[in-house]
């Protein structure tokens, strides 16, 4: 049965106090009165457990919103449970289908209505202070039988409140009333609806709660980002003159500027680079800051045509001169003490005492008087001649080699390949064989072996008038025959290799092996390459 709801009872402009409003709540409600059902996944304070069981009625069905009809309820008898006393009940408001439906999120500030499926908003506003509910312009209306879960049914009309308080929340049972509403000020949320929607309807009054704003995003400007290549171009148009690596308080040009550098005590920046410049210098400033330094050191960098390589320093048999205590080597920074006779580290200031052939006096500056005479002194980068203490076994090494493995099967004859492959050494490989900075010839040294199911070792020392060749044909226990001459210099020995070359595919042109041996191969080259080899072999 539907019924229209009588106009408010009480249309003062305050809330009544709170025995008022216990006594017209208890005069206004009956006694049998079922109070709200929480939804299945509501979450809060769970402090209040002595309220006794209620039953709960499942959802019918999702309530109709229309623009032209007045607030309706279906008035219904509940269950024979004593009556609950509820925050609601003393403030004489009865509960809105809001307030029912949203009780697990009624601390959660309304910011605008979802768009919900079949559900049409229109021209919902407040009633005046005033006015009863039941004249309002577009309330929602509540058809029978399609309460949401949860609603419960109550006899009487409902309570007026005052225009300036908004309804108290819900009570929920087993739970404490809930202290702070949030100001709501547009259509009710349905329940399901997504309460952060940023959508808004036509007419809808602006929330006068606190809204949720989405945090803002930091963002990089990209007018605030230095372009790579006109911060090169403006150090380049700052490069007029030669870098001067003693220059107090000038930083080195960066890495893809052209530039010529004069090494006056510190080395050029093409060997060593810093990644900061600028380092504190007291304990607490270096903990708080937590710069990280480090280097990026070339030592074997390519220098400009114009510009001076790193001279060469002969320290003789003393070998170079270094700090006894962290073994550092001599530099421009290094401080002469004693009248010369010793010298203070700049890395662990260690007084390290001076040798005798190294020794010379100092000026009035405190400078040796062959300052500018020794590169070691004068220059931040120089190489250093090294002596046998720096030599495994204190035994100058071996010049390192090239060991040349050819196949001379079958099929490597009859395709050509060990045709190219001699005549390739010949008169290309052979002449390209690399060598020092600034060396005239190549100190690498060169053997050749062939091999099928068999390996064939040749000797072609340069006291040779033709190339000898050693047959190995047991492969179980691989050795190599030749002592002296299988490694010799290509410059030498050039006129035997030559011959060699040119006998090769003559010699191997009938051959029928089709057989070849790989393993055996690689360990013959292994025992031959053995004795000048101290660090690593490339297979």
């Amino acid at each position: 049965m539907l019924a229209r709801a009588p106009p408010p009872l009480n249309t003062s402009s305050f809330p009544p106090t709170m025995q008022q409003q216990s006594q017209s709540s208890s005069q206004r409600f009956p006694k049998q009165y079922q109070p709200p059902v929480l939804p299945p996944n509501f979450q809060g304070n769970p402090q209040y457990q002595t309220q006794p069981p209620i039953s709960i009625q499942p959802p019918v069905s999702s309530p109709n919103f229309s623009s032209n009809q007045h607030y309706s309820a279906q008035m219904t008898n509940g269950m024979n449970q004593p009556l609950v006393q509820h925050p609601y009940l003393n403030s004489g408001l009865p509960p809105s289908s809001t307030q029912m439906q949203s009780t697990s999120v009624t601390s959660i500030p309304y910011s605008a209505p979802p768009t919900i499926a079949n559900t049409q908003f229109q021209n919902l506003t407040h009633p005046p202070p005033n006015q009863s509910p039941s004249n309002m312009s577009g309330a929602p209306s509540y058809q029978p039988n399609q309460y949401p879960h949860g609603q419960p049914s109550y006899n009487g009309p409902p309570p007026s409140f005052p225009p300036n308080n908004r309804p108290s929340p819900p009570p929920t049972i087993g739970y404490p009333p809930q202290s702070h509403y949030p100001n709501l000020s547009g259509p009710p949320t349905m329940l399901g609806s997504q309460l952060n929607a940023p959508n808004t309807y036509p007419g809808q009054p602006p929330s006068s709660g606190p809204a949720q704003q989405p945090m803002p995003q930091s963002r990089i400007d990209p007018n605030m980002v230095p372009n790579v290549i006109q911060v090169l171009e403006q150090s380049q148009e700052k490069i007029q003159e030669p870098f001067i690596t003693n220059a107090p308080g000038l930083l080195p040009p960066l890495v893809g500027t052209n530039f010529i550098c004069q090494d006056q005590g510190s080395c050029n920046p093409c060997f060593m680079r810093s990644t900061a410049y600028s380092i504190p210098n007291a304990t607490d400033l270096v903990k708080q800051s937590h710069i990280p330094i480090a280097l990026s050191i070339s030592p074997l960098a390519d220098l400009r045509s114009d510009e001076l390589e790193p001279p060469i320093t002969n320290f003789g048999e003393i070998g170079p001169v270094r700090c006894h205590r962290c073994k550092a080597y001599m530099c421009s920074f290094m401080q002469f003490i004693d009248g010369g006779k010793r010298f203070i580290c700049c890395f662990c200031e260690a007084a390290t005492d001076v040798a005798t052939e190294y020794f010379n006096h100092l000026d009035h500056s405190g400078r040796r008087v062959d300052w500018y005479q020794r590169p070691e002194l004068c220059l931040g980068s120089y190489e250093i001649l090294a002596t046998q203490q720096y030599c495994k076994d204190e035994k100058w090494p071996e010049p390192p080699a090239f060991l040349f493995m050819i196949d001379v099967s079958y099929n490597s004859v009859r395709s050509g390949l060990v045709e190219y492959i001699c005549h390739i050494l010949k008169t290309e490989l052979l002449d390209y064989l690399p060598k020092d900075k600034n060396a005239e010839t190549s100190t690498v040294r060169v053997g050749f072996a062939t091999f099928d199911k068999q390996i064939h070792f040749y000797n072609i020392k340069n006291t040779l008038g033709q190339p000898q060749m050693m047959v190995v044909s047991e492969l179980e226990d691989i050795f190599v025959p030749l002592l002296d001459g299988f490694l010799c210099s290509p410059q030498t020995s050039r006129n035997v290799i030559n011959t060699l070359l040119d006998n090769i595919p003559q010699t191997f042109a009938n051959t029928q092996e089709t057989e070849t041996v790989l393993a055996p191969v690689i360990e013959a080259g292994i025992q031959a390459l053995k004795v000048r080899l101290d660090k690593k072999i490339f297979k």
